[in-house]
């Protein structure tokens, strides 16, 4: 059975999961003077915390699992298209990273020196494979799957919410929830979990090849020993170099928007789906929606007909609508910002 109030409560525990989790971890670690690694840090994130989460859900539910994950084939040129939207998408997504950085810190440039202490395949399996896989499970199709009654639009933003949550700071819940909320919208156009998958592992292996790659030339070129990590990891940005990274993203970022809206509609005229009005459908009619139809049909007609007659979307057993706002979200927007705000205080 999908229903808000099992989605909104399902992340309401996993945040609390997330949280109580890291921190008796931090307290054992400390407590037994361990020495952990980069290694050791992804592996419990991803497969202690993000994978079985999403193995508890299917097991507690009893959910069935590929509708629920929405486990469905994507069309080879789906593949190309989504790959090219993440590296359009990639310089917007840095513009609102750098734009916080004149509010808060940026708490993940600290394990740049971590990463390149591994091999570079090793760390690719490590921060774009698992996450890629796992984080998209999680934060997309079982909200996907909980939100199937309420519009578009709606199931997007808690996707995107959600995404943000689960990276417990500040600095990535910003970009982090605009590509999910993207991401969330491909998942529906394609009505297969695989396109956030692709967009994801692109957009994070293209990250740490350019961080390897640069580390490289700094090496060929530096008279000295320092390198790339050793330099991010050690300097934090005065707001005037913030300022001009930002206005050079941005012109960046100006120049991919168009290309990123051509690859989105593209997305959309493949897979026999209109944007307009689409943003105000119920998510399970906007995935079932022109499934048949040809492109060029009125859409307004095949609107009317996905609305009435439901059962021509794949059947699923679904509670009636209900409020989005129920506690366990207020919850969890509440632990999150408390969180957050700990978090950056202390850092």
């Amino acid at each position: 059975m999908f229903s808000v109030k099992r989605g909104n409560l399902f992340q309401m525990i996993t945040i609390t999961y997330f949280i109580l989790g890291n921190l008796t971890l931090a307290t054992i670690i400390s407590s037994l003077q361990w020495e952990v690694n980069f290694i050791f840090n992804i592996l419990i994130s991803q497969l202690g915390f993000v994978a079985l989460s999403v193995v508890t859900y299917l097991v507690v539910t009893k959910s069935p699992i590929k509708s629920t994950l929405h486990l469905h084939k994507i069309r080879p040129l789906d593949v190309l298209i989504c790959i090219g939207l993440a590296w359009s998408i990639m310089p917007s997504l840095s513009v609102i990273n750098v734009l916080s950085q004149f509010f808060v810190r940026n708490q993940i440039q600290g394990t740049l020196l971590a990463v390149l202490d591994y091999p570079y395949l090793f760390v690719l399996l490590l921060t774009s494979v698992f996450p890629a896989i796992f984080e998209e499970l999680l934060t997309r199709s079982l909200i996907i799957s909980n939100y199937r009654k309420e519009s578009v639009l709606v199931t997007c933003i808690i996707s995107g919410l959600f995404f943000g949550f689960i990276h417990l700071n500040i600095n990535q819940f910003l970009y982090a929830f605009v590509m999910g909320a993207l991401m969330c919208y491909v998942v529906l156009i394609t009505e297969s979990i695989y396109s956030a998958i692709i967009i994801h592992f692109t957009i994070n292996a293209t990250s740490t090849t350019m961080l390897y790659v640069s580390n490289m030339i700094i090496k060929a070129f530096s008279d000295n020993e320092i390198l790339m990590g050793e330099i991010a990891a050690n300097t934090d940005p005065t707001n005037a170099q913030l300022a001009i990274m930002l206005i050079g993203l941005f012109i960046y970022a100006l120049f991919f928007l168009p290309i990123a809206f051509l690859l989105l509609r593209s997305l959309l005229k493949g897979n026999s789906k209109v944007f307009k009005g689409s943003l105000k459908l119920p998510t399970e009619v906007f995935m079932g929606l022109n499934r048949t139809s040809l492109i060029d049909h009125d859409f307004q007609e095949d609107m009317k007909e996905a609305l009435e007659q439901p059962e021509a979307v794949e059947p699923l057993t679904i509670q009636g609508k209900q409020s989005i706002f129920t506690p366990p979200l207020l919850i969890t927007i509440a632990i999150f910002i408390v969180f957050s705000l700990i978090i950056e205080f202390l850092s």
